[in-house]
């Protein structure tokens, strides 16, 4: 999935993810805790994260009580997806077109 096909507030979840999610990932509340915007509420927060796991971005496992989330993918590995995904759908010939 693109980051363009992505709203304003999942970027920015997928940023803190990225950013302070490590390998154990996050909770909800801990993601709430870093968004630069401290006005949202923690179900708006986790209804986002809930999507971004359903559009394949994060994966979730359960800790105690509440669920952790990761990212899929590095921001990089995602940029790449994002660019060579358009050019698979092409012919070879309008793929070289497309390069060159």
């Amino acid at each position: 999935m693109p980051m363009r096909s992505l709203g304003a507030l999942e970027r920015t979840v997928m940023d803190v993810v990225w950013d302070h999610g490590g390998p154990g990932g996050l909770t909800v509340r801990q993601v709430l805790e870093r968004l630069p915007d401290q006005q949202l509420a923690y179900t708006t927060v986790m209804t986002v994260l809930v999507r971004l796991a359903g559009k394949d971005l994060l994966t979730r496992r359960r800790d105690g009580r509440a669920w952790r989330y990761r990212a899929v993918q590095t921001r990089e590995e995602l940029a790449s997806r994002a660019m060579r995904d358009p050019l698979h759908a092409l012919d070879h010939a309008a793929r070289q077109s497309a390069i060159l």
